[in-house]
């Protein structure tokens, strides 16, 4: 099997924005947990992110 790594990075980069955006514009302002806290934005990640964040790791060592 062929991995695209520059399909892969973008797929990972549109991920990360399209996570983020919902976390900090949804998920932080309806939970009661976020009330009167500062939360900063660059440390703000998904599960989803973290999966891909992997898969990136196991592909560019497939390719090294």
């Amino acid at each position: 099997m062929v991995i695209s790594i520059g399909l892969l990075k973008r797929s990972h980069f549109l991920l990360s924005k399209i996570e983020k955006w919902w976390i900090i514009e949804f998920e932080i302002p309806s939970n009661p947990d976020f009330d009167g806290k500062e939360i900063n934005s660059d440390e703000v990640s998904s599960g989803n992110v973290i999966l891909m964040n992997y898969f990136m790791h196991v592909a560019s060592e497939e390719v090294d």
